[in-house]
């Protein structure tokens, strides 16, 4: 089933077939690909139904805007960063995600799902009143991610600056910039709200697989 098996996490494809995360990087070495990701990347394009040149021109410009809003959102985000966000997900205590409205918090949910099909439970918190009960919880070791596409609110702003000063690290997805701005910021910046998203997600996820 190429379709599904290019969406799968290298985690989630050695549950699927019963067999080791090692194998399934081997196996993508020795079929040519540089890695998990290239394989997938592959097998997609191999499910594909229609070739560019088939499909209707809606789909078409559809598409051409995905992959431009994606080539730029790669552009605009430091490998560094991302290997770094990575490494401080997968060795923290405890993970809380935050969002600054409800067009984050698809993508604050599915974080969390693909976190904990990796085996990193994570805790989603939406609700402005909660952030700072639970930001008052946190400290060393503890690890606060927060989807800011779009600006936060004083309730947020407040809940980071807390958990920053008890000394959890903070990841910012999103708005590098303004009042959610700090030196010891882990910033990932987006260019689309929506794609550039998913793809800092898949990044994060897959760089966690690697370590």
């Amino acid at each position: 089933n190429l379709h599904e098996v290019a969406f799968l996490s290298i985690n989630e494809l050695s549950q699927r077939t019963g067999i080791s995360p090692a194998t399934i990087t081997r196996f993508a070495r020795a079929a040519g690909c540089d890695d998990i990701r290239d394989l997938r990347m592959k097998l997609a394009q191999a499910s594909a139904p229609l070739s560019a040149g088939d499909m209707p021109g809606p789909w078409r410009e559809t598409l051409n805007h995905i992959q431009q809003s994606l080539n730029t959102q790669l552009c605009e985000l430091s490998p560094a960063a991302i290997e770094q966000a990575a490494s401080v997900i997968q060795q923290a205590k405890g993970l809380h995600i935050f969002s600054a409205s409800t067009a984050d918090a698809p993508f604050a949910n599915l974080l969390q799902y693909r976190l904990l099909t990796q085996g990193y439970p994570a805790n989603v918190c939406l609700d402005p009143a909660l952030m700072g009960i639970t930001a008052s919880m946190l400290g060393a070791g503890q690890v606060l991610v927060v989807f800011a596409a779009s600006s936060p609110g004083s309730a947020l702003i407040a809940a980071v600056h807390q958990a920053r000063w008890a000394g959890a690290e903070i990841v910012i997805i999103g708005h590098s910039q303004g009042a959610l701005a700090h030196e010891q910021n882990i910033s990932l910046p987006l260019n689309d709200p929506r794609y550039g998203s998913l793809l800092v997600i898949d990044l994060l996820c897959d760089g966690m697989d690697k370590k």
